[in-house]
């Protein structure tokens, strides 16, 4: 699995619209390392990030919101991923952005590979699938984030672990509009097993970034 490492700079001057900062080339996972956006205009700034999932719509949606003040930095080093075609865009609302990313460009791969997913949520007060493991594979989830577009303050959202046994509650908690709820730590998935998001005003954007492993068969 060849892996190349890159760095992206530009300077966003058009407002009122996502801008595509990155795409995936064919045949090859993205794997994003750090996105640096620092306002270098005389004015606040309101960014949007935006993730394009090529494989459900060329539509973007919202991932994080934040304001900027004159002069302030943002900085994510999540770890998110885009599968071939996918798309990291920026939004703002004042001119002079200084964008900064880097990333690693790897194989798609076979047996083992980066994933990531995005659900544009458009429904309320009813459960709605993050992620389910297919057959044959084991996932590792490193990342899940949830943010939200409704204008009002979600009350009572809960993510959910569903196996063969039951269904088990991860967390639960308000999330204020505008706001993102990230998760950063490992969650392991076999094979049918589901992770389940329950909101109680919409829309909302969940995604998820993973790595798929598949299972190898077993030997008699």
């Amino acid at each position: 699995m060849a892996v190349t490492f890159h760095s992206g700079n530009t300077e966003l001057d058009t407002t009122g619209s996502p801008q595509t900062m990155l795409r995936c080339p064919t045949g090859k996972t993205l794997l994003m390392k750090t996105l640096w956006i620092r306002n270098a205009d005389a004015s606040a700034t309101t960014i949007y990030v935006a993730i394009e999932d090529n494989s459900i719509s060329t539509t973007s949606y919202p991932i994080a919101a934040k304001v900027l003040s004159a002069g302030q930095s943002f900085y994510s080093t999540l770890p998110r991923v885009l599968e071939e075609n996918d798309e990291l865009l920026v939004q703002t609302s004042q001119a002079n952005q200084h964008i900064h990313v880097s990333y690693a460009l790897i194989d798609s791969g076979t047996y083992t590979r980066y994933r990531g997913g995005l659900n544009n949520v458009t429904t309320e007060d009813q459960d709605h699938t993050v992620i389910v493991c297919p057959t044959g594979s084991t996932l590792l989830v490193n990342l899940m984030q949830f943010h939200n577009r409704s204008g009002s303050t979600a009350s009572d959202c809960i993510i959910k672990l569903v196996d063969a046994a039951g269904t088990y509650e991860i967390d639960k908690g308000d999330l204020a509009s505008a706001a993102t709820a990230t998760y950063k730590s490992t969650i392991v998935l076999e094979e049918g097993e589901t992770l389940k998001f329950f909101n109680t005003e919409q829309p909302f954007t969940a995604t998820a970034c993973y790595m798929e492993l598949r299972n190898p068969p077993t030997r008699a």
